[in-house]
């Protein structure tokens, strides 16, 4: 599959569309957006942001492509863009944990049995074995997981593109048994409570 557009803003939208509406081929089209086409590039904070939007797609893409899966699993490790960065990173607060986080959070978009297994291992991990910021991330998909889960995938990103909705969800996500939990092992992580 072959985009005609140079402009990210419209390779986005179109990987969007294509991923909403369970086209899994368009799967290696955004690994390579995301990792190889701006390899060595200074980008603008506005397009390290854009492209931070891609392992969500991924992650939906995921449901069908299994090269999807495979990529959000192996990019949910900080070392996957420690050894192989995608870009320049230039924009405060994004560096190989914060891309880390956003393929977990991605993959929570699957709906998969890979990506449960994912948040089961880390919530088995040792008190203070998980960085503070992955652990952070870690515990915001598993938010997204939760209400995916709870309203389905449709209703859920409406939730998650609305500032006002998602923090009123999370409040109340934070007051059940599995959002306790996770509050109590961001705790042991030495990272605190997740942002929504």
């Amino acid at each position: 599959m072959a985009l005609r557009t140079d402009d990210l803003r419209q390779q986005l939208k179109i990987f969007r569309w294509l991923a909403l509406r369970g086209d899994g081929s368009v799967a290696p089209l955004m690994i390579e957006t995301l990792t190889h086409k701006y390899k060595s590039q200074t980008l603008s904070s506005a397009d390290e942001r854009r492209l931070l939007g891609i392992p969500a797609l991924l992650g939906i893409a995921a449901r069908r492509s299994d090269e999807a899966l495979r990529f959000l699993i192996e990019a949910s490790d900080p070392a996957y863009w420690i050894k192989d960065p995608p870009w320049k990173l230039s924009m405060a607060g994004c560096d190989p944990t914060v891309l880390a986080g956003f393929c977990i959070q991605g993959l929570m978009r699957s709906e998969r049995q890979e990506a449960m297994t994912l948040l089961d291992r880390f919530k088995a991990a040792p008190p203070g074995s998980v960085e503070p910021e992955l652990a952070r991330q870690v515990a915001d998909a598993a938010f997204a997981s939760a209400i995916i889960r709870d309203m389905g995938l449709e209703r859920a990103l409406d939730v998650m593109a609305h500032g006002d909705s998602i923090v009123l969800h999370y409040m109340q996500w934070g007051t059940t048994t599995e959002g306790k939990q996770w509050a109590q092992w961001l705790s042991e992580q030495g990272a605190g409570t997740p942002a929504p």
